[in-house]
């Protein structure tokens, strides 16, 4: 902390130690979540650092911990040292627009040991060597054959509750994503399924297990079902609840609206208060 004190007077808006602990895992991600600024992760023993910044500060806590998203440099590092002997600090929450310019002032007054880059959003277009992707890549990846615990897996859960992309961010996402699983670039292009396949699909999501089933939408239209001699059976919510409950599918339903089906029911969309002459 040395450095931090020299530079800028340890002025912090957050400064943890034994991040190794639960309790203190828990704490940090309760005071940075839904919040964007520039951390760092400081070595104890020699004042070393890494500093980042995020969009998402409990998020990128997260993935630097359980090494799905991290700098390699600092991995090595916790992984020498053993997380206990690193601090987590927040230098300072800012707004989203302005994370580049003040995590690039960080970066150069304090000139980080762990950071790749030494410019603030110096890595969008940073492309690794051949070497460096090998040395990053299989055996050697500091998560290689390390399936993520229980834990890590509900502690991503928890930071992603609530989080929401921004207009911007969501046209990047779409941009980035066009035309690149059309046509021939789909894995699937110029194949069909089998059969056998589409039913496997068709009962897979059939039911309640369809992503949609129990949900009604407000333009749904009433059914009623009647005996023959206009008895109402069953009211139901929808065209579905009433395929469901005649044990047939919607079209036949829709098809068969003011109509006698199956030569016992009576379907329609409308309540019948008296006999119709005829029917």
């Amino acid at each position: 902390m040395a450095k931090i004190n020299k530079f800028i007077g340890g002025a912090l808006e957050k400064n943890f130690s034994s991040i190794h602990l639960q309790e203190t895992k828990d704490l940090i991600r309760k005071e940075i979540r839904n919040k964007s600024g520039i951390y760092g992760f400081i070595c104890n023993k020699d004042d070393k650092m890494y500093i980042g910044s995020s969009v998402s500060l409990s998020d990128r806590f997260n993935k630097h911990l359980d090494g799905s998203r991290s700098n390699i440099i600092l991995q090595r590092a916790i992984k020498a040292h053993s997380l206990s002997n690193f601090k987590f600090v927040i230098f300072e929450f800012c707004d989203n627009d302005k994370l580049i310019s003040r995590e690039d002032f960080y970066l150069k007054t304090l000139g980080p040991e762990y950071n790749i880059m030494t410019e603030a959003g110096s890595s969008l277009n940073y492309e690794h060597t051949p070497e460096a992707k090998l040395l990053m890549s299989g055996e050697n990846h500091h998560s290689f054959n390390k399936p993520r615990s229980e834990e890590v897996r509900e502690k991503i859960s928890e930071t992603m509750k609530d989080r929401s992309l921004s207009d911007s961010h969501r046209v990047n996402i779409s941009e980035s994503l066009k035309d690149k699983f059309t046509g021939e670039n789909n894995p699937f292009f110029g194949q069909t399924h089998s059969e056998e396949t589409k039913k496997a699909i068709s009962l897979a999501l059939s039911g309640e297990k369809h992503y949609n089933y129990g949900n009604i939408s407000k333009n749904a239209k009433k059914i009623f079902i009647y005996s023959l001699d206009y008895k109402l059976l069953e009211e139901c919510s929808s065209i579905s609840k009433a395929a469901d409950w005649l044990k047939t599918d919607r079209n036949s339903v829709r098809k068969n609206i003011s109509k006698i089906f199956k030569d016992k029911f009576i379907i329609s969309d409308v309540i019948i208060k008296k006999l119709p002459l005829s029917f």
